[in-house]
């Protein structure tokens, strides 16, 4: 795999291998965030009755994802995004599995 920094010294393919290299990111990002929407959803539902517990949960989940957000050097570090997220949509329906494995993104 090219990397975005590089030592490619075929200058013309740079521009295409960038805009692959967004587009890919640009689909890792929509998946993510459908997951947080997701997860923010599931702890409403949960804790729909105890809104500080609720504050308190939101709190820590998006520290959670602050720390793990993917950033686009990491797709050139063969890290496989991809498939970690599609093990968490797997388990979005219990919000503690899907962020106990999140934090492993």
């Amino acid at each position: 795999m090219n990397s975005i920094v590089g030592h490619n010294n075929n200058e013309k393919n740079k521009p295409e291998i960038l805009q692959s290299q967004y587009d890919k990111y640009k689909i890792i990002m929509g998946n993510y965030d459908k997951i947080i929407e997701n997860q923010i959803e599931n702890m409403k539902k949960l804790f729909k009755t105890d809104l500080e517990k609720l504050e308190d949960e939101i709190e820590k989940f998006s520290y959670t994802v602050k720390k793990n957000y993917p950033k686009i050097e990491d797709l050139d570090n063969n890290i496989d995004i991809m498939e970690k997220l599609n093990n968490c949509k797997e388990n979005e329906k219990n919000y503690f599995e899907i962020e106990k494995k999140c934090n492993d993104l």
